[in-house]
C-alpha cells in the first residue's frame, strides 16, 4: 500500500473506510486522519484481530479503492540515474545488480 496516495486520498476514502468498518466511530475516522498505521491499529482494536489480519484487511481495502496506476512509484527514472552515477563511480557491476535486487526492483 503506498501510504502518501492514502494520505492524500483520506477525504475521499472517510466515507469508504466508515461502510467498510462499521465498528468505526467518528472519533476514531477523525483521528486515523489518512494514517495508514492508525487504520490497522483501529481495525484491530475495534475488530479483536491480529495485527497481521488487520494489515490484509486494510490492503485489500486500499487495492479496491485506488486503482493500481496509482499506486506505483513515479522515481523509476530517478532509481536508474542512481545506478549510473554509481557505476560511473566505478561500483561493481555485481555490487549494483545486488543492490537493484534488494530495493525490489525499483
Amino acid at each position: 500500500m503506498n501510504t502518501d496516495v492514502f494520505k492524500g486520498k483520506w477525504l475521499q476514502l472517510r466515507g469508504a473506510v466508515k461502510s467498510q468498518w462499521g465498528k468505526l466511530t467518528d472519533d476514531d475516522v477523525d483521528r486515523i486522519g489518512g494514517d495508514a498505521e492508525q487504520l490497522i491499529g483501529r481495525v484491530q482494536e475495534r475488530y479483536g484481530y491480529a495485527r497481521d489480519r488487520a494489515m490484509q484487511e486494510v490492503d485489500a481495502f486500499f487495492d479496491r479503492q485506488v486503482p493500481s496506476g496509482q499506486t506505483t512509484s513515479s522515481h523509476g527514472e530517478d532509481g536508474a540515474i542512481g545506478y549510473i552515477v554509481l557505476w560511473l563511480m566505478g561500483v561493481p557491476a555485481g555490487l549494483l545488480f545486488g543492490i537493484f535486487l534488494l530495493r525490489g526492483c525499483n
